[in-house]
C-alpha cells in the first residue's frame, strides 16, 4: 500500500488517498484483530486526531476531509507498525522491505529521467511521479539513511574486529547487497534532484547515525582503543561519500550552478512567505483558520507585490506553521505531544539493552526522524501523504521494538 501510494505521486488528490487510506485501515484492522494483546495507543491516537480535527472545523471540509483521511490513514499504519515491531523477525523483514521500496521508486525514477532528460530546457531535476523534487529527494534521503544504518549493523555484528576494513567489508553477508544496492540508487537520487536542503540534512542525518551508533556501543574504552578506519561507522561513512562522489558525476556543472545562484533568492521568498503566514495566523491563535483552509488564506494574502512569493505556493513550506495556520495553537500542540509521546518512548528504550538488529533500526529510524523534522521546517516533505505514511509506519515500528524490549527487561529483572 505504502509503494502504491508513492507511484500515485505520494497520494495527494482526494482520490489516491481514498483508496490508499481504505487499504491502511484495513490493514489496520487486520493487524488488531490477529494481535494477542492490542495496545490502547490507536484508541488514544484516534481521540486525539479527532479533538484536532474538530479544533480545524472551521476551514473547508471538503478539503478538510481529506486531510482527515491522510491522517486516519497515519493512526492505522503507525499502530499497524506499533504491533509488528513485537517480532524481531518481522523487524529484519521491515527494515529489506523498506529499503527493496525505496530502491524500487528510485530505479523507476531513473528511467524516467533518463528517457525525458533534455527534453526540457533549462535545469531538469528528478522528481518522479511526485509534483515537487524536494518531496521526491526526501523519501529518496529516507532510503539512503535506512541503508547506511543497515550496511553499519551488518559490519559491527556480522565481521571480524581484528582485520582490515576491506576485509570487513569482504565478510558482509549476501543479503548486504541490498543495502549497498539502494545505498546507491537512493543517494544518486537525492543528488539529481538537486535539492540543497536534502543533501545538507542527509549529511547530518549520517553523522546522527554515526554518534547513536558510538553512544549505544556496549564498550566505550575498546571502541576508542580501536583504529578509526577499522571501525563500522567509519566505513560506513567512506562508502556514503564515495557513493555521493559518484552520484556527483552524473549532474551536469550547469545544473549544480544554477541551484547554487538560487540559493539567495529562495531564501528571501520563503522568509516573506512565512512572515505572511505568521501574521495570518495572529487572527486566530487559538483554533486556527481550520483544517483546509490553506489555499483560501493564502489567496486572501496575496497581493500585487508578494503574489511572486505566494501564488504558486501549494504548502507553507513549514509543517509546524502550515498547522499552526490551519488548526491554531490547540491542534499544534495536540499534534506536538503526539510525536513527542513517540519519540520519548523511543528514546527511552534506547537507555535499556536491546537486541543488535533491533538497536540498528531504532537508530536509523531515529535518524530519518532528524532528517524529515528538519527538513519539513524549510519545505512540505510530511504534507504529501505517501512519505507521511512511510514516516509513520517506521515510527510504529520502532514503538514495537520500545516496547517489546522493555517487557522482556522488566521480565528478566524480575526473574
Amino acid at each position: 500500500m505504502l509503494l502504491a501510494s508513492i507511484f500515485m505521486g505520494g497520494a495527494d488528490h482526494a482520490y489516491a488517498t481514498s483508496i490508499c487510506v481504505l487499504g491502511l485501515l484495513l490493514i489496520g484492522a487486520f493487524a488488531l484483530f490477529l494481535a494477542k494483546s492490542p495496545p490502547a495507543e490507536p484508541l488514544i491516537l484516534g481521540g486525539l486526531l479527532a479533538a484536532m480535527a474538530l479544533s480545524g472545523a472551521a476551514g473547508n471540509w471538503d478539503v478538510a476531509r481529506t486531510e482527515w483521511l491522510q491522517l486516519c490513514g497515519a493512526a492505522a499504519i503507525w499502530s499497524t507498525g506499533r504491533i509488528l515491531g513485537r517480532d524481531r523477525y518481522i523487524i529484519k523483514l521491515a527494515w529489506y522491505a523498506s529499503m527493496a521500496t525505496a530502491m524500487t521508486v528510485g530505479v523507476f525514477a531513473m528511467i524516467v529521467y533518463g528517457l525525458s532528460f533534455g527534453d526540457a530546457p533549462g535545469v531538469s531535476r528528478m522528481k518522479f511521479t511526485f509534483g515537487s523534487a524536494n518531496s521526491f529527494a526526501a523519501l529518496m534521503a529516507i532510503g539512503v539513511i535506512l541503508s547506511a544504518g543497515h550496511i553499519a549493523y551488518k559490519l559491527a555484528h556480522h565481521t571480524s574486529h581484528d582485520i582490515s576494513i576491506w576485509s570487513r567489508i569482504g565478510q558482509l553477508p549476501g543479503k548486504t547487497i541490498l543495502s549497498l544496492s539502494a545505498l546507491v540508487v537512493c543517494a544518486s537520487c537525492v543528488l539529481l534532484s538537486l535539492s540543497r536542503a536534502s543533501l545538507i540534512l542527509t549529511a547530518l542525518a549520517l553523522m546522527v547515525v554515526a554518534i547513536a551508533s558510538v553512544l549505544s556501543a556496549r564498550d566505550l574504552r575498546r571502541f576508542w582503543n580501536r583504529s578509526v578506519r577499522q571501525h563500522p561507522i567509519a566505513s560506513t561513512s567512506a562508502v556514503a561519500v564515495s557513493l555521493f562522489g559518484i552520484a556527483l558525476l552524473l549532474a551536469t556543472e550547469t545544473q549544480l550552478g544554477s541551484r547554487a545562484v538560487d540559493l539567495q533568492v529562495d531564501a528571501q521568498d520563503r522568509w516573506l512567505a512565512y512572515h505572511e503566514y505568521w501574521k495570518a495566523w495572529q487572527h486566530h491563535p487559538v483554533f486556527g483558520h481550520g483544517l483546509g483552509s490553506f489555499n483560501q488564506v493564502n489567496e486572501q494574502l496575496t497581493t500585487i507585490e508578494n503574489a511572486p512569493q505566494l501564488v504558486t505556493l501549494g504548502a507553507a513550506h513549514n509543517v509546524g506553521l502550515q498547522w499552526l495556520l490551519q488548526t491554531g495553537f490547540v491542534g499544534t500542540l495536540i499534534m506536538a505531544l503526539i510525536w513527542l509521546a513517540i519519540h520519548c518512548r523511543i528514546v527511552r528504550a534506547l537507555l535499556k539493552p536491546v537486541e543488535g538488529a533491533n538497536l540498528g533500526f531504532v537508530i536509523a529510524v531515529l535518524a530519518v526522524s532528524v532528517y524529515l523534522s528538519l527538513h519539513s521546517m524549510i519545505d512540505f516533505p510530511l504534507e504529501l501523504p505517501g512519505i507521511m505514511w512511510v514516516y509513520s509506519f517506521l515510527l510504529g515500528l520502532a514503538c514495537g521494538i520500545a516496547t517489546s524490549d522493555t517487557k522482556s527487561t522488566e521480565v528478566s529483572q524480575a526473574s
